[in-house]
């Protein structure tokens, strides 16, 4: 678990960085030391007005988690392909979460908890991953919650089934921030 005040110092860099990207101002120097050297997967979700504006992350860190956030919010906003980038115009109807990923670990259906448990699928060169919050976001059952992911990767509904099939479980440490500025 990361303290109060990294979670608190990571969600103004990552809001920081991105209004200075859509700004076209020079981006903030990251937080370093400490808990923002850790390496670990994150992803960070945006949204306007409650749905869902963006959301990118990165499982395989190469950079520590005070790099990584600012990077990943920029991304979040610019490079979602389900969405158009996000303007500067759409600022004070953001709020941005961060998730902060576990080690992958490869699973079964039934060791799955909804709302505890992500989920990470890949088969035939197609990979999808879904945050444990939109099990409980959108009141999936664990079949439901894996179906959707197999949709996400381009696979049929049950492919989660298959023996050839790698089912990987995280978890994730969440927090947010209700209005961008």
């Amino acid at each position: 678990m990361l303290s109060p005040e990294t979670r608190s110092a990571l969600l103004s860099h990552a809001t920081e960085h991105l209004l200075c990207h859509l700004r076209d101002e020079p981006t903030p120097e990251p937080p370093h030391g400490g808990e923002f050297n850790i390496q670990a997967p994150v992803f960070v979700t945006l949204r306007s007005r409650g749905e869902l504006r963006g959301c990118i992350g990165n499982l395989n860190p190469t950079m520590p988690l005070g790099e990584c956030v600012g990077k990943t919010a920029i991304e979040s906003a610019t490079s979602d392909p389900r969405f158009p980038p996000v303007k500067l115009g759409e600022i004070e109807s953001l709020s941005l979460e961060i998730s902060v990923l576990t080690e992958r670990t490869r699973t079964q259906r039934d060791e799955i908890v909804v709302g505890k448990h992500g989920v990470c699928i890949e088969s035939v060169g197609r990979r999808a991953l879904l945050l444990p919050q939109v099990a409980t976001e959108y009141g999936l059952t664990v079949e439901q919650f894996l179906a959707m992911v197999c949709r996400k990767a381009g696979l049929p509904n049950s492919a989660w089934t298959r023996p050839d099939v790698l089912l990987e479980t995280f978890e994730a440490e969440v927090f947010s921030v209700d209005h961008v500025v």
